[in-house]
């Protein structure tokens, strides 16, 4: 960007054409890491794609808005496993008028859409396209004067308060769950199921489900995100989506709602799912048809995932784990 914010394009050493060899990136290529999509951070060598690139225009577009480095806090590993993870920087405006912060919020759906964890889920370039072009549209026709009013809006946060929360890769919401520190646990998974990652909202289905972070049960909500996440491949989800019918298998097509989760969940390499879906085929539970190799098949994998449950109802039935 030139000093009269003319674009220029460069670093041509890079490009290639759609369908032609793909360059590979060297590991040393430090500052490249800020921009790489998680794909790509797993391998260098791994063909760089339209969904990379769009994955570094998010990057691009979240560097313009808060004028600052990517992960500047973050040495090259951290910021490597920080996004594998999940991670991603902020997206945090200041408080504004209403008009521009519907401008933000509009703005921060390109962001999220652009670096999206599945490179299948991002938006494409056309989409992008057509949002700036709407974005655009609103600040020249609607919002200009409101624009430049330095004492209206606080784009970029910065006048934030210091002790506003910083949240990093969702692990850190796992291990506060774990330690039973539910609303921190909680502030993690809610914004980042914010910015559409699948895990988080999984987590956050679960919470509002158990009402772990302030006590109430908000099944419904919970009960859609949970359905999400096990519809996006989740296991944990469908297992607990699964589980959300447990008390009411009798009504309308449960049932088979039930064992359509549950198996999913277990084809997802959950042990938990496969030991509860062996067992009920062993011992033809909830009226299901009882098929002894079929529910053995399940248990057996179960506990070569060391899931003591299945471990227990293997040995006490004299059954080897392998065959």
């Amino acid at each position: 960007m030139t000093e009269s914010l003319e674009p220029k394009i460069y670093n041509f050493k890079l490009a290639r054409y759609y369908s032609g060899n793909t360059t590979t990136l060297k590991e040393e290529d430090n500052e490249a890491v800020r921009w790489l999509a998680p794909e790509k951070l797993i391998g260098f060598k791994s063909r760089y794609t339209a969904q990379c690139e769009m994955f570094s225009f998010g990057i691009l577009l979240w560097e313009l808005a808060f004028e600052k480095i990517p992960y500047r806090s973050l040495k090259v590993d951290e910021i490597r496993d920080f996004v594998i993870k999940g991670g991603r920087e902020i997206i945090k405006f200041g408080d504004s008028t209403p008009e521009i912060s519907k401008l933000q919020e509009d703005y921060k759906r390109i962001i999220s859409g652009a670096w999206k964890q599945d490179p299948q889920e991002r938006i494409s370039f056309l989409e992008a396209l057509d949002m700036l072009d709407g974005l655009n549209d609103s600040l020249r026709h609607t919002f200009v004067s409101a624009l430049i009013d330095k004492n209206a809006s606080d784009l970029d946060g910065s006048k934030a308060s210091d002790d506003d929360l910083v949240l990093s890769a969702l692990d850190e919401g796992i291990l506060a769950y774990r330690a039973g520190d539910h609303q921190k646990a909680w502030n993690y998974f809610e914004y980042h199921a914010a910015n559409e990652n699948i895990v988080a909202k999984f987590w956050k289905g679960h919470y509002l489900w158990e009402g772990l972070h302030d006590g109430i049960k908000e099944r419904e909500e919970g009960r859609e995100l949970l359905k999400e996440a096990a519809d996006k491949g989740n296991s944990d989800a469908q297992l607990c989506y699964a589980f959300t019918f447990n008390k009411v298998l009798s009504e309308d097509d449960n049932i088979n709602t039930f064992i359509d989760y549950l198996t999913k969940a277990a084809e997802g390499n959950n042990d938990i799912a496969q030991y509860n879906l062996g067992d009920i085929y062993y011992k033809g539970k909830l009226n299901i048809p009882k098929d002894e190799n079929r529910g053995i098949k399940w248990l057996r994998k179960a506990a070569l995932q060391n899931n003591n449950n299945a471990i227990k109802l293997l040995e006490a039935s004299g059954i080897v784990i392998i065959e």
